[in-house]
């Protein structure tokens, strides 16, 4: 049997040598000349130089004759190969379900084309034999596999339940999942028959230190590996590969911003190319995006939320081909307005006085205006009346007037709040810092902006705590009031959070002048500067505590010691650390295959419950209870990317939260193995690739029960036959001579 039996027509080749030599006769005649009859041995002579002349010509034909019987692939069938003929094989399938395998080509897509290819293999096998399958690369983490069986319709019916999923194929895990199954099998071949698309990513795994493991257990265990590639070698492909808020949470009614980042990973770049931005199901936005090759491109799209919750984004473009990474959802997590508590140390009577004015502004510029939407619903209280856990307010929730004419104070908890600002506070007590420590570390923001009246010593003492506690960094006295160590900011990280909003202006740095400051030294390793003096001292710091979050500022929030409440810079400043934040108790919306998803529900109730709605199912999902009064939600089972939809019940109210699972990317890049990797692939791993062609895959498997190639030999023999030739003219030339 050959593989390749269209070659063995170059076997007629093997009469070229010989129409060669006698073309090359025909130019010449014999002439008989009388002398030559007294020459001893002439006869001799000119009999052994047509012998030898046979002779070459018969290795040349041979050498032709036996290249084209190599090209063709022979299976040797011996007495050894016979017995082997009656023995049953255990063959198993390994069967691409990558996101990738749903590319189109030219018609039918890359999978329906190795669903085709696995099931020649089927009919390749005869009675007797057994197949096994296994899917890589399904949505699923616990991928399917089927052990070998006699029942070839059980793994038919496997091959037609499934599915491309979205996820990444691991080539690696499939063989070492087939060889297990294999290794069961105690007599017979054993062979793997690996069929997926040529996307090197598949093979990322597969690396010197698994080639060498796999040498070693194919020695012992003689399985077999074949790959049968399908479908083209084009790599184009454009992708959606983010959407998300750039400074989440979005407030309602505040205007907020959300990223769209689209990746180009062809050669070929790309004009016009449609997006679209929806919130639920209405479309909101519309335009079209030129790419270059293999590059990147954000768009930045403006949206205001009308309702408070969980809104799900989706971003969709417009292409052939691979269309599977063509949406991407995401969640906003829009929240009410942001409950801030200013806790302020210098608070006196006039406009712009108190150290809370100017923030205060800034976080609620229309103040209690008919019809107006404030980022944050501000609440002011002098230190004097914060004892640790609770503060007093007024009646109108704003500073008390006078004492004669005050109204009783009412007492609250911080833990109403979702941000604290501290504002140029003289000292702090124990009991205060352990109120702001859990605060904090139940998923509140804390702001920390000391000014002139502030006692570093207790600042350090209780709130950094030697690395320990709320603060990030350890305060040094503040710089001198003279204004000869006057300074700037200078440096910010824009890709944060906080500074986000400086992004894509001609001049992001604030015009402004800070004249005193505290330096900042032994900056928690876990913290992280956001910016800096022109000094080099940080201007801004930000420590993650618990599920919550701090920032220190290292200059007063009014304009004592700067001009940065006059700039145009300080309003969305203040708005943007305050947002920042508040998103220490927002749920994380957008996750990764795997990540848990985690939510808590705060003044829970014992009757409250809630559902999951997983994509295409649904279960319940009791509620834990973490402490009194609160009560904590943790699902893990996040293995199928998609959309899950958890409803909350409590006394008959629903409430509904959005959990968007997002699909890895690797899928979207196309990019197939080189030539080179395939011949690595081919030495260290022993496997051979059999390209997609129906008689082929048949004499594949026809070879794998009882056959050997002897292909390598033939070529081998060819040229062993071409050193002969060489070395045999080159004698009998002399000879004759």
């Amino acid at each position: 049997m050959f593989h390749n039996p269209l070659m063995l027509i170059g076997i007629g080749a093997a009469v070229l040598p010989l129409i060669l030599h006698l073309l090359a006769r025909s130019r010449y005649r014999t002439l008989d000349w009388g002398a030559m009859m007294f020459l001893d041995g002439a006869g001799s002579q000119q009999n052994s130089s047509r012998l030898s002349q046979i002779l070459l010509l018969l290795i040349r034909a041979s050498m032709v004759g036996l290249l084209a019987l190599a090209l063709a692939r022979p299976v040797l069938y011996s007495r050894w190969g016979s017995a082997a003929a009656g023995r049953s094989m255990a063959a198993v399938i390994v069967l691409d379900c990558s996101g990738s395998m749903a590319v189109e080509e030219n018609g039918p897509t890359r999978f329906e084309l190795a669903r085709a290819a696995a099931r020649q293999v089927l009919e390749g096998l005869r009675k007797g034999d057994e197949a096994g399958l296994v899917l890589i690369g399904t949505d699923d983490d616990r991928d399917v596999q089927l052990p070998p069986t006699a029942d070839l319709s059980a793994i038919d019916a496997g091959l037609r339940a499934a599915r491309p999923g979205r996820g990444s194929a691991d080539v690696a895990d499939g063989m070492q999942r087939a060889a297990d199954l294999l290794e069961r099998q105690s007599s017979g071949r054993r062979e793997i028959y690996l069929i997926g698309d040529r996307q090197a990513n598949s093979w990322r795994n597969v690396d010197e230190a698994f080639a060498a493991r796999w040498r070693t257990r194919v020695s012992a265990s003689s399985i077999g590996v074949s790959v049968l590639p399908v479908g083209s070698l084009s790599a184009e492909n454009i992708s959606v590969d983010a959407v998300e808020l750039l400074n989440p949470p979005a407030i309602r009614g505040q205007p907020s911003e959300v990223e769209i980042r689209l990746r180009n990973f062809g050669s070929v770049s790309r004009a016009a190319v449609p997006l679209a931005l929806s919130v639920g199901t209405a479309q909101i936005f519309e335009t079209r995006v030129d790419l270059e090759a293999g590059a990147s491109s954000s768009t930045r799209v403006p949206v205001k939320f009308a309702q408070a919750g969980s809104q799900v984004l989706s971003a969709a473009i417009k292409t052939t081909g691979f269309a599977s990474d063509d949406v991407l959802e995401g969640v906003a997590n829009v929240i009410d307005p942001v409950r801030v508590l200013i806790i302020s140390g210098d608070e006196r009577e006039g406009a712009f006085r108190s150290e809370s004015d100017f923030s205060r502004l800034a976080l609620a510029p229309h103040g209690s205006a008919a019809g107006s939407a404030d980022l944050a619903q501000v609440d002011v209280v002098a230190a004097e009346h914060w004892s640790g856990a609770a503060v007093a307010l007024s009646k109108n929730e704003e500073m008390p007037p006078p004492a004669a004419t005050a109204p009783p104070p009412i007492e609250t908890q911080i833990e109403r709040y979702q941000v604290i600002i501290l504002a140029n506070l003289e000292s702090i007590s124990a009991e205060q810092a352990r109120a702001l420590g859990q605060f904090v570390y139940d998923g509140g923001g804390l702001l920390v902006a000391p000014g002139n009246l502030s006692r570093v010593e207790d600042y350090n003492a209780l709130l950094y705590r030697n690395a320990a506690g709320l603060l990030p960094a350890r305060l040094e006295t503040p710089t001198a009031g003279d204004g000869s160590a006057a300074t700037t900011v200078l440096g910010m990280d824009i890709s944060h959070p906080v500074f986000r909003f400086l992004k894509g202006r001609p001049d992001p740095i604030p015009g402004a002048t800070v004249g005193r400051y505290f330096p900042a030294h032994s900056i928690r390793p876990d913290a992280r500067v956001l910016a800096t003096f022109a000094s080099g001292h940080p201007f801004l710091i930000v420590l993650a505590a618990g599920r919550g979050r701090v920032l220190l500022l290292t200059t007063a929030l009014d304009a004592d010691w700067s001009t940065l409440p006059l700039s145009n810079f300080y309003l969305p400043f203040v708005q943007s650390m305050v947002r920042f934040l508040a998103g220490g108790r927002a749920p994380d919306n957008t996750l990764a295959i795997g990540q848990p998803i985690e939510f808590t529900l705060d003044d829970a109730s014992e009757e409250r419950s809630a559902s999951v709605y997983r994509p295409g199912s649904s279960v319940t999902l009791p509620l834990e209870l973490l402490r009194s009064g609160k009560r904590e939600a943790r699902y893990t089972d996040t293995a199928t990317s998609g959309r899950y939809r958890f409803v909350v019940k409590d006394k008959g109210k629903e409430t509904t939260l959005h959990f968007i699972v997002q699909p890895s990317r690797e899928e979207s890049d196309l990019t197939p193995i080189t030539d080179q990797r395939w011949q690595m692939l081919q030495r260290t791993l022993g496997l051979e690739r059999v390209e997609e062609n129906e008689q082929s895959i048949a004499t594949t498997v026809s070879s794998a029960r009882n056959g050997h190639e002897l292909w390598s030999t033939g070529l081998a023999l060819v040229l062993l036959l071409a050193v002969v030739e060489m070395t045999a003219a080159r004698v009998w030339s002399r000879t004759a001579v």
